[in-house]
């Protein structure tokens, strides 16, 4: 009898064991399953940025043409003060200041605020192309920086995929034919590279405490804070009364909300489920998509060029991305087809 209870008991015991084990398994499925749609959700999104990004310089065009191109200051005090005031007013509930957000995303912000004003610099008496490519250096900085910091070393194909990225870089913006006319300002145009990178590494540091929401309203409301007290002491000389604020404001407003908010937004996200180099290379088509709106809007000929660094960055991200995911694939393949040695 008292055998008999005891085998009830066990069974019953190693039938909720097993019960439990099914489940943590069925869960870690699931989280698994999850992960992988997070990060190809996050590489589309980011994909979208980089065109986000590419329009951004026909808005910022429109911006310098219709009378504020004199103030940059003005131009990122209204791009950042509609970006915070529009976050603030959606995600209020959700936005926490605490000594963590002040810790990294008052510098964060002050970053940021560097690397648009150090490349606006740049823009006014360097050439357009190598302001360009000196800016996307950025993409090179950050595995390195990655690495430095985070201890993430760079594989083979990241190497690779950085090396076919300046090349490409460096075709696109046509610099190749400017490097004999080099201006010492263009040397701002570094400054911002290294201060978006820069940037870059301090988000993935907040990421870790802070909540996205937090992150960006801290951010993007510091930028317009610096913005006005530059405005205010360095670069008032706007003739408001030239402006045409009609062409100014849709291009503000497309800034704000499409190539700050939704940018940031998208960036702070994506850094969770991607690796750095990752986000880095796809953002890295906005030299891509700024040509081809630009050429489509007339702003730009067509060049061969174009197409020829166009390629050979999506070359580089393929290095980066697709190709060493197949390898993996391919090998984890191998190895579940190869014969264990309880078949032999």
């Amino acid at each position: 009898m008292f055998f008999a209870r005891l085998r009830k008991v066990c069974g019953k015991r190693a039938e909720i064991l097993q019960k439990a084990r099914f489940r943590r398994a069925i869960r870690a499925k699931e989280d698994s399953e999850m992960a992988v749609n997070k990060n190809k959700l996050s590489t589309i999104l980011c994909f979208t940025v980089s065109i986000v990004w590419g329009m951004g310089f026909v808005f910022l065009k429109w911006a310098n043409d219709s009378g504020l191109g004199s103030s940059p200051s003005f131009i990122n005090l209204l791009r950042f003060g509609i970006a915070a005031l529009a976050y603030g007013i959606f995600y209020f509930k959700k936005i926490r200041i605490t000594k963590e957000t002040i810790k990294y995303c008052i510098p964060a912000g002050g970053l940021l605020f560097t690397a648009f004003m150090s490349l606006t610099i740049a823009q006014k008496d360097a050439d357009a192309s190598i302001c360009a490519f000196l800016n996307s250096l950025s993409t090179v900085i950050i595995p390195f920086l990655s690495w430095a910091i985070f201890k993430r070393k760079p594989s083979a194909f990241i190497v690779v995929s950085v090396i076919l990225y300046t090349v490409g870089a460096l075709i696109l913006s046509g610099a190749l034919t400017h490097f004999d006319n080099f201006q010492p300002a263009a040397l701002w145009a570094i400054v911002a590279a290294v201060a978006f990178a820069l940037h870059y590494m301090v988000i993935s540091k907040a990421l870790q405490k802070i909540d996205t929401h937090s992150i960006n309203f801290t951010q993007f409301a510091t930028v317009a804070l610096l913005s006005l007290i530059g405005f205010a002491a360095f670069d008032h000389n706007v003739d408001f009364v030239v402006v045409d604020w009609g062409k100014a404001m849709i291009s503000l407003v497309c800034m704000g909300i499409l190539n700050t908010i939704y940018a940031y937004a998208v960036q702070t996200y994506s850094q969770q489920y991607l690796y750095d180099y990752q986000i880095s290379l796809i953002l890295a088509l906005e030299n891509v998509w700024a040509v081809f709106f630009s050429v489509i809007l007339g702003e730009e000929t067509f060049k061969w060029e174009t197409v020829i660094g166009g390629v050979i960055i999506m070359a580089a991200i393929l290095f980066a991305d697709v190709i060493p995911s197949w390898v993996e694939k391919k090998t984890q393949l191998k190895k579940a087809s190869a014969p264990s040695d309880n078949d032999t």
